[in-house]
């Protein structure tokens, strides 16, 4: 239990100490949001260092290097005049698509976060690298664990794509869970992998016990005749025990198909063996 001891000072002092302390823990105020001067980003500490999937770190770096084909880009190398935004039909640069467009505000104004973003005062990618220290979602999203930018910013480049290459529409709300579906899947792949061995050293500790049998396996085709050459082999690494099988099936498909069929066989050939 904490006991509140007051202050020797006068009340009016107190009350004003006590103000101050729940102002604070209201986060940091809305205007704050949208009223701060964007920096030159901090590429370590502002993209590569951001706590994400490699292809979104790197993908934020090309947003921020001008290095994605948008309509603008694509209008100035005259590589495409008639070049505009899939979704409106306006100029497309990378505030619109991210930012301006009905499709992108519509997205981040669906956003659980405790304090919303406005996209209308967003005049760059650097602005937000800034406003983004303030975005922590909300339960059952998440509890400010993971950055949502990256993710946002990649689903809204997923959604344009799929419209121009595959004539495909993903509403905004569709867009968003995708977003933060991948994020919380990333997080948590990458935070059981630090918790938990690797594959190689799960195999190592396998392969230590005398007990456990190894079994490799191997797989030909041939497009022409769709023959396969299948073989596989069991072992011990600490004792002088070693099986090979081998197979010729007739009629495989694929050579992804013999593969598969090459490990069914083996591992039935370890069960009629009792391994």
């Amino acid at each position: 239990m904490v006991h509140l001891i007051p202050s020797s000072g006068s009340p009016q002092k107190q009350e004003s100490t006590l103000s101050s302390y729940y102002e604070s823990l209201k986060g940091p105020p809305r205007d704050s949001l949208n009223s701060h001067t964007p920096k030159e980003p901090n590429w370590k500490s502002d993209v590569w260092n951001v706590k994400t999937s490699p292809k979104t770190n790197i993908f934020l770096w090309k947003v921020l290097r001008g290095a994605i084909p948008l309509g603008d880009q694509l209008r100035t190398r005259k590589i495409n005049p008639d070049a505009k935004c899939p979704f409106c039909g306006e100029e497309e640069t990378v505030i619109h698509l991210f930012f301006h467009c009905r499709f992108a505000a519509k997205v981040w104004s669906m956003l659980p976060v405790h304090t919303p973003i406005n996209p209308d005062n967003m005049d760059s990618i650097q602005t937000l690298l800034e406003r983004a220290k303030f975005l922590l979602l909300l339960p059952p999203c998440g509890k400010g664990d993971i950055p949502v930018f990256p993710w946002l910013i990649w689903g809204i480049w997923i959604a344009r794509n799929r419209l121009i290459f595959k004539e495909r529409t993903l509403n905004p709300s569709d867009t968003l869970t995708q977003a933060l579906v991948a994020g919380r899947e990333w997080n948590t792949t990458h935070t059981l992998n630090k918790s938990t061995p690797g594959a190689t050293e799960v195999a190592r500790q396998i392969r230590s016990d005398a007990s456990e049998t190894t079994c490799n396996t191997d797989a030909a085709w041939r497009a022409e005749s769709r023959c396969a050459g299948l073989g596989w082999i069991f072992n011990k690494d600490k004792l002088d025990y070693r099986i090979e099988g081998q197979a010729q099936p007739q009629e495989i498909r694929s050579p992804l198909l013999a593969e598969v069929f090459a490990i069914y066989l083996a591992l039935s050939n370890a069960a009629t063996r009792g391994l």
